[in-house]
């Protein structure tokens, strides 16, 4: 997880970004749209696509606030785009844990 973050965050220039504790706000502000402001649709649909990909594989925390992102992606405006960039400094705070299934985790045992 931790590799596929840092690619993330360099592929989209985040590498500096202060990571946050959950990947929506409360009440999901900053995720209802930026009036008339538009951003860059086709990077907003990479960003959605990356993030999708992670979650069928690593990361169900991120599922809601993925899925609801993705409903604005015919027209996505700037308060989505800022919803993107939050799930994924929340990824940078939790690229170091990890899913343990029935106890501890044995030595050179990874879930991927």
């Amino acid at each position: 997880m931790k590799l596929v973050c840092d690619k993330l965050k360099s592929k989209f220039g985040m590498v500096s970004c202060k990571p946050v504790g959950t990947p929506m706000e409360k009440d999901k502000p900053g995720m209802n749209g930026g009036g008339d402001k538009r951003c860059d649709h086709t990077l907003y649909l990479q960003r959605i696509g990356s993030l999708d990909r992670i979650v069928m594989g690593t990361c169900p925390d991120i599922a809601f606030a993925v899925s609801y992102l993705r409903r604005f992606n015919t027209d996505p405006e700037a308060g989505h785009w800022l919803g993107e960039k939050r799930v994924l400094t929340y990824l940078a705070r939790t690229k170091k844990l990890w899913l343990s299934l029935g106890g501890e985790m044995r030595e050179g045992v990874r879930l991927a």
